[in-house]
């Protein structure tokens, strides 16, 4: 994987999901080396940012997320590989039904499996501006609370720390707080670049 990580990040759609699947086959490769690794996959959503040209893209694969908001309203959020989710596209399970679903946890794309799925990319970098901010996060987060949730946490955030700081403590709150999957990046773009925080359960 660190061989992975130390090529040029590339904001090309087609070279960026090749350095997904090449993450992907070298924990393979590892499982099949250590037999104690058999089991090793994981989610994964990652965004990219070109500062010099004021460009994002992201990718994921699994059920990791991304949300996108501009203004402080929802834009766009990625579509889990999973199960359930796809029922939802089908229209066979409500979006509410979906929380309660037996079998949520199931996965049809990770990495370090033979995936029925890919990672997924977004098509094309899109232009960022001041205001924008992005959510990655587990499954630990977005179980626990809803979009709108996270929506309206932002919006009485001033700053990406707030925001973070804010759904770790509703997602305790609520009981969630002692998933191993606990995880949250916030980014905000600011006049002086984007603002980062990362936060997880202990």
């Amino acid at each position: 994987m660190q061989a992975v990580r130390n090529a040029s990040l590339s904001m090309q759609p087609a070279v960026f999901q090749e350095q997904l699947l090449a993450m992907s086959g070298q924990i393979q490769a590892q499982q099949q080396a250590h037999p104690e690794y058999s089991r090793m996959s994981t989610t994964v959503v990652e965004l990219r940012i070109d500062t010099y040209r004021q460009r994002a893209i992201w990718a994921h694969w699994g059920d990791s997320r991304l949300y996108w908001f501009r203004a402080k309203e929802l834009v766009a959020v990625t579509s889990d590989h999973s199960v359930v989710q796809c029922l939802v596209n089908a229209g066979l399970l409500s979006q509410t039904d979906a929380q309660t679903y037996p079998k949520k946890n199931v996965l049809l794309g990770a990495v370090g499996t033979q995936s029925e799925v890919g990672p997924e990319v977004l098509e094309q970098a899109i232009d960022i501006s001041t205001g924008d901010a992005f959510l990655l996060c587990t499954d630990g987060i977005w179980n626990g609370l809803s979009t709108a949730d996270i929506e309206a946490s932002l919006q009485r955030s001033s700053c990406v720390q707030d925001w973070i700081s804010d759904l770790m403590a509703e997602v305790r709150k609520r009981g969630r707080g002692d998933n191993d999957n606990f995880t949250a990046t916030g980014v905000w773009i600011s006049d002086d670049g984007q603002s980062t925080l990362l936060l997880q359960s202990p």
